[in-house]
């Protein structure tokens, strides 16, 4: 089954990992599911959140949100999958590493990803692995 992606107009950065949209003519608050970045005050938070910027000004500050099994998380945010452009193929690996926010900040050594039991399974192993890339091309 192809998943349904929305697209929404990003209006600000909060930080590496949430993102405020229009959604729909409606504010809303963004939370990139599976990824954690850091917190202001953290060693890392100037780059995750110049890149989130980055990205999403590259992709014409157009995010295409792709819903998980959650939702919101305890802080009302929604939880989304945020792609910078419709892939073709949501399985490929290729596409997740060069459209889905999520991923590329995990790529570009930004964010650690963060599974929670009862969430959505997608993506997680092309996330897992380009975890480990990251991580052995810092050694």
């Amino acid at each position: 089954m192809t998943p349904k992606l929305t697209p929404a107009k990003v209006t600000r950065i909060i930080d590496g990992d949430t993102i405020d949209v229009l959604l729909m003519g409606r504010p809303e608050r963004i939370r990139l599911i599976h990824i954690d970045c850091p917190e202001r005050g953290q060693p890392g938070y100037q780059k995750a959140k110049y890149l989130t910027r980055y990205f999403l000004q590259q992709s014409g500050n157009i995010a295409y949100l792709e819903a998980g099994k959650r939702e919101r998380d305890p802080h009302g945010r929604l939880r989304r999958y945020v792609w910078l452009s419709p892939p073709k193929h949501f399985g490929s690996y290729q596409e997740i590493t060069q459209k889905l926010l999520n991923a590329k900040l995990i790529a570009h050594g930004c964010a650690k990803p963060m599974f929670i039991g009862t969430d959505s399974k997608r993506y997680q192993n092309a996330m897992r692995l380009l975890y480990r890339k990251t991580l052995s091309s810092a050694l």
